[in-house]
């Protein structure tokens, strides 16, 4: 099967902006004995931005490109379509590295099974994060004013609907679902806001990264829509090493990644992904999801489903 060569740039460009696979900056292969390297994906959650069949042959060729290098052998990435797969998988000593939203590995994954991964920083110095926002002339100024409104949610995003039946909880005492009058789902966060500009939805989530981009390129957007709320996250998808996996081949790989953000063809990429560099992320970093879900889960008690 061939790949053209948009392809291959769009998915390693995607994979830059939800996790970190390192490349070689030479041709020096690392002083490690040859090393097992299978990574687990959560699909779903790529899905909107990719088709599976692109995104499994383009992550096998770039995997391809550092393996030899790093002495990763076999390599390859195996995407899943449900999280009980992954986890199973992954607890089973299966999966090298996972990814998949915080909220979902901070609910399914035992911490002792994780070592710190990596995450991208954005250009603007902000977090991803998630973004509740409305329409300045829908009527919507406070939290308690969307009922009976029209919301559009971006597809096959835990955070999103956990985040907004949280804040429906607190409001209403009612999830979200029997809140809003209509519920409407689009495959793209940006699609979400434009539909939101073209008053076809009063309230929506969107990705900040993406929001703010949108309202950079275009400020008429500032003028007609409006932030409620915020949710701020490292990124959407967080990655983690197996914690079984060996630790010197951990550090030689961040080892990699170190050079990686100096490296001009991958600099490149990352300033059109408004991205500054490929940083550590530290197991930690899911405790401000523990605390959501145990949050969420205190509201939810007593309330009708």
């Amino acid at each position: 099967m061939l790949l053209n060569l948009s392809t291959v740039l769009k998915t390693f460009a995607l994979l830059l902006a939800i996790e970190v696979f390192p490349v070689a900056a030479d041709d020096q292969p690392l002083a490690v004995s040859p090393q097992r390297f299978l990574m687990g994906i959560y699909y779903p959650s790529i899905a909107n931005l990719v088709t599976r069949a692109d995104f499994q042959v383009a992550i096998n060729v770039w995997l391809e490109e550092f393996s030899d290098p790093l002495q990763l052998s076999p390599s390859r990435a195996i995407l899943f379509e449900d999280m009980d797969s992954l986890k199973q998988a992954f607890v089973a000593g299966e999966l090298d590295f996972i990814m998949a939203p915080p909220l979902l590995l901070a609910k399914h994954i035992d911490r002792s099974l994780l070592a710190d991964g990596f995450v991208g920083t954005a250009s603007d110095g902000t977090e991803y994060g998630m973004v509740l926002i409305t329409r300045r002339d829908a009527g919507v100024q406070t939290l308690a004013q969307m009922r009976g409104k029209v919301l559009m949610l971006p597809k096959n995003d835990i955070l999103a609907a956990t985040f907004l039946d949280m804040l429906s909880l607190k409001t209403y005492r009612q999830h979200f679902r029997q809140v809003f009058k209509e519920i409407h789902t689009k495959k793209r966060e940006s699609a979400v806001v434009l539909a939101l500009f073209f008053k076809q939805a009063d309230v929506g989530l969107s990705n900040a990264e993406v929001f703010n981009l949108m309202i950079e390129l275009n400020p008429q957007l500032q003028q007609s829509l409006a932030v409620l709320a915020k949710f701020p996250t490292k990124s959407p998808n967080y990655g983690y090493f197996h914690s079984d996996f060996p630790v010197h081949v951990r550090q030689a790989i961040t080892e990699k990644v170190k050079e990686l953000n100096q490296q001009p063809r991958p600099q490149q990429v990352l300033q059109a992904l408004r991205m500054v560099s490929l940083v550590p992320n530290a197991v930690d970093n899911l405790t401000v999801f523990d605390s959501l879900l145990d949050e969420y889960r205190s509201l939810e008690t007593g309330v009708k489903p």
